[in-house]
């Protein structure tokens, strides 16, 4: 975890944890965000590739996703915009 994630988790009372890229999906590591036994439910913050955005509706963890505005014609920022819309996601930005 990066010197800011270990600030930002001691100051509020939050505990972060990431993960990396699976080429097979990331659904078994958003399932760590669910809150299962007891645990308190969290949040996944992720890019708002579709395939990151299916596999937390699926299992209905909720999902931050901040798109990448560089790729293929701002297609992530219109999946994002739209999802949000709906009510789906919550759409984050790059600063």
């Amino acid at each position: 975890m990066s010197q800011w994630a270990e600030q930002l988790s001691a100051r509020n009372n939050i505990e972060i944890q990431g993960f990396g890229f699976n080429k097979n999906g990331l659904a078994q590591e958003m399932h760590s965000a669910k809150g299962n036994n007891g645990n308190a439910e969290g949040v996944v913050i992720s890019h708002a590739g579709s395939g990151s955005i299916l596999d937390g509706l699926r299992i209905a963890v909720p999902l931050i996703v901040v798109p990448n505005p560089s790729l293929l014609n701002n297609h992530q920022i219109a999946l994002a915009e739209e999802l949000a819309s709906m009510g789906y996601v919550v759409h984050g930005k790059l600063a």
